[in-house]
């Protein structure tokens, strides 16, 4: 998180178990080193706060359409924040033009992930 820029919009790409909400674990233990950090499936967006920051984690799993978006919020979180969407496939439409996009892969080895960043 030092070297992120603040706002940011980071959207991660991966397969199920690949890895993506522990990399937002890791991300925002730098951030605020007291959060605890679940998925935001289920309520899709988890704020967390530090030194005046925000920070947003997205779930986008379940979202079909810009409607969806529209219906959660999406849009109002953007500004002044660092925004981390998991499962971002589902909303490539709504992406910013900065974005940084992260792929998770997982390897043939257990536990090990190549991790591309595209800026």
């Amino acid at each position: 998180m030092k070297m992120l820029p603040y706002p940011a919009f980071v959207a991660l790409f991966g397969d199920l178990g690949a890895g993506k909400t522990a990399f937002v674990r890791g991300m925002v233990k730098s951030f605020d080193k007291d959060a605890v950090v679940t998925s935001p499936t289920y309520n899709i967006v988890n704020k967390y706060t530090s030194d005046k920051k925000n920070f947003y984690h997205f779930d986008m799993y379940r979202i079909a359409d810009e409607d969806d978006l529209y219906s959660v919020g999406f849009y109002d979180y953007l500004d002044d924040a660092v925004v981390v969407t998991e499962w971002s496939e589902n909303i490539t439409y709504a992406l910013p033009e900065d974005v940084i996009k992260v792929s998770i892969l997982k390897t043939d080895v257990e536990n090990e992930r190549n991790i591309v960043v595209e800026f």
